[in-house]
This record gives C-alpha cells, structure tokens and sequence, in this order.
C-alpha cells in the first residue's frame, strides 16, 4: 500500500510537467498507467535492459512503481516516450536538475525502436526542452563502452565525452553547445 506522502505526489504529478509533441512522437510524464505488465516486461527483457542498472534484480508492476514514485518524489521530468503513429510505447526518458544541471538516463522499451528515427527525434525534444524550457545550463549522461546507439545518440548531438573507464564513458552537453535540431509543441498537461 502507498503512503500518504507518495500519494499527494502522485495526484500533484498529473498537473506538473507538460507533454511535448511533434508529429512522429510525444512524451507524456510518465504516470502509474504506464506501469503496465508489457513495460514490466521490457525491464525484464536482457536484450532491453542490457545498459541499464535494473538489469541485475527482477522486475515486478511493484518495483516500477516505486521506481516511478521516487522520481516524483525527487522532482525528476521522467517521460514517456510514444510513437503518434500507432500509440506504441518507444521508451522512456528522466532528467534530474541539481544546481542548474542535469542529469539524463533512457530507455528503449522495444527492440523495433533500437537506434530509430523517433528515438533520436524525442531525444531531441527532451534536450531542447531541458535547456530552453528548464533553462538548464549542461546536462550529464552515462553509457555503457558498449553500448553502441546510446554513444552514438550523444556523438550526434554535440555531447563531450569527459570520462571514460573500462567500461563506461560519461558526456557533458553544455547549453553553448546546444543546437536546435528539431520542432515541437509543448502542451500544458490537464
């Protein structure tokens, strides 16, 4: 059962954060029913879940949920990302500001949408979002040596690689080295 506190950021969230739209995707903030057995699955899925940190521990609609609710309770813009086309669940993407900085993670939920245009596109959205609407000033994100679209993905839109190890590298994307790629709508969320 949800306690109280979780509760009021769960009913609080509906009205926070708007859905950015173009005409390939859209991202919704990422609500409790998105927590779906399908979404469950993915997280599941080795292929899916190869790069992310849940890999490790079983997934369950309960462990999802809270995952979802202390994004709210952190204030993190944790979305989900749609295909317009046929209502598809691509993936997700979640943003943490601290001190005027960011801190990106996505997922792709559907191995159709690996290294896809509407991935890419809605990547897009989310970066111009974060730096002209949140007026964050640089964003951080992580990605396993590996993982193959995901260094690409930052490559392509002017991140720096600022660290790498054995296995990971980490990018920094600065505001002055941002450039508009894409067009959207920003929707206020009802």
């Amino acid at each position: 059962m949800l306690n109280l506190t979780y509760f009021k950021i769960l009913i609080m969230s509906n009205f926070k954060f708007p859905v950015l739209k173009n005409k390939y995707v859209s991202l919704e903030p990422f609500k409790e029913k998105h927590v779906t057995n399908s979404f469950v699955n993915s997280l599941n899925n080795k292929d899916i879940n190869k790069y992310i940190s849940v890999r490790k521990k079983k997934q369950t609609k309960k462990t999802a949920l809270k995952y979802y609710l202390d994004r709210l309770k952190n204030k993190d813009y944790y979305y989900v990302i749609i295909e317009n086309k046929n209502s598809k669940l691509i993936g997700t993407i979640t943003l943490r500001i601290a001190q005027g900085y960011g801190s990106i993670g996505n997922m792709t939920c559907n191995k159709k949408y690996f290294g896809s245009i509407e991935s890419k596109i809605a990547f897009q959205i989310f970066l111009d979002f974060c730096f002209n609407t949140l007026k964050v000033s640089k964003i951080y994100g992580g990605t396993e040596k590996n993982n193959i679209a995901s260094n690409f993905n930052a490559t392509i839109n002017n991140f720096e690689l600022i660290q790498k190890t054995k296995n990971k590298f980490k990018f920094e994307l600065r505001k002055k080295n941002y450039k508009k790629k894409i067009n959207y709508k920003i929707i206020n969320n009802k």
